[in-house]
């Protein structure tokens, strides 16, 4: 699946609540900071989240695996 230039921006906001919701992490005050081929979002308390389109999982299981490494 090719990445657009459009995905990323509010479209990410309802992934991002459920995200929230489950990991008991507050979205009402998330700012966007980015929107290219994923969402990332700045919450309360110094999180960063990223909001990756559909069908990129093994992109973003890759992501985790390097920031886990690093």
């Amino acid at each position: 699946m090719s990445s657009t230039l459009t995905y990323g921006g509010e479209e990410t906001r309802p992934a991002l609540r459920e995200a929230c919701l489950r990991a008991g992490f507050d979205a009402g005050q998330a700012q966007l900071i980015r929107a290219l081929d994923n969402g990332i979002w700045r919450l309360p308390g110094g999180v960063v989240a990223r909001v990756h389109q559909p069908g990129t999982e093994t992109s973003a299981l890759n992501e985790i695996r390097g920031t886990y490494w690093l």
